[in-house]
């Protein structure tokens, strides 16, 4: 894993600048779960509030309870009303599985409120909010920690490569067929097709360290070899979290062909996972699924997306299976 910089979270004006660097974009009327173990935030979760329902909570409530969660944080991005509501059906679930909830704050129009404050002096004006001007949020920047605007703008950074680009990966693609072709009708094919993928997996990771991507032949050709499952499935081994392995498995999933990015898209949804970005990873399985609806092992991480799996845990297993 890339480090990261421990943030210390002092008060509410941290807690809610924070969340949005953990989620990897502003919350926009939805209510956000920090869930805390040992003192430290273990992972951040995101609920639309159409997603709030009792039975929604109650599955939220025994995630946290499969993580060993300890204590959260509530925050509510929105209206007073619905927030209110999400907050305090919320606080009842995960109170009634004997996690502590230590806070819950609303932010809105650049204040914070305590939505579940009894006192009325609490709900009039709130407490004015920069986020730019806390700690956490200056610590989060000074490290490169990026935060999109919406969930909607984290899904663009998927958008296909269009224009030229898009020409000239079609070409790149038509020659790669010959070249896989030959690579898979040669001698001792299949040791050399394992080997000939899995030195491009390595190539496109290495490469994003240095801000730079692999050639459109290069690209082109691994793109072909990530269509067979047994190629995909030795490729996941070389995935982990890291910010290059994200970058890398970005750019292929924009530069395959519909047909082509079931494969790119199960390696980034691997990496966002292990990441703890569950906003790409759910957008990223969902090409996948998009492209190949029956894959498997596309099923499967969708439903690791959704079950809350931290990505503390996700790193756990796969170490014990290294």
């Amino acid at each position: 894993m890339t480090d990261r910089p421990t943030i210390q979270i002092n008060n509410p004006f941290d807690t809610a600048a924070i969340a949005p660097y953990l989620l990897g974009y502003q919350p926009h009327d939805s209510l956000v779960i920090l869930a805390i173990r040992d003192s430290h935030i273990l992972f951040g979760a995101n609920a639309g509030l159409e997603a709030t329902q009792p039975a929604n909570l109650a599955r939220v409530a025994d995630a946290l309870v499969r993580e060993h969660v300890e204590a959260v944080l509530l925050v509510g991005y929105g209206d007073h009303k619905p927030i209110v509501t999400a907050v305090a059906d919320a606080t009842a679930a995960i109170r009634g599985h004997d996690i502590e909830v230590l806070d819950t704050i609303r932010v809105a129009d650049n204040r914070i409120w305590h939505p579940l404050c009894d006192d009325p002096q609490c709900q009039i004006n709130g407490v004015a909010f920069d986020p730019t001007s806390t700690a956490a949020a200056a610590t989060a920047t000074w490290f490169g920690i990026a935060v999109q605007p919406s969930r909607d703008a984290v899904a663009a950074t998927l958008d296909p490569v269009t224009g030229v680009e898009r020409d000239l990966m079609t070409l790149a693609l038509d020659n790669a067929t010959t070249v896989v072709n030959d690579l898979i009708d040669g001698d001792n094919a299949a040791q050399h097709v394992v080997e000939f993928t899995n030195d491009l997996v390595v190539e496109a990771i290495t490469t994003a360290i240095t801000n730079e991507r692999l050639a459109d032949d290069r690209a082109a050709q691994l793109l072909i070899l990530l269509r067979i499952p047994a190629l995909r499935d030795r490729a996941l081994n070389y995935v982990h979290g890291d910010d290059h392995h994200l970058q890398a498995f970005t750019d292929l999933t924009r530069r395959a062909s519909d047909d082509l990015v079931c494969g790119p898209a199960l390696l980034l949804t691997f990496a966002a996972l292990q990441a703890g970005h569950g906003a790409l990873a759910r957008i990223a399985v969902r090409r996948a699924l998009a492209s190949e609806p029956d894959n498997e092992l596309a099923d499967l991480l969708e439903r690791i997306t959704a079950a809350g799996i931290s990505p503390h845990t996700i790193r756990s297993v796969l170490r014990e299976h290294d």
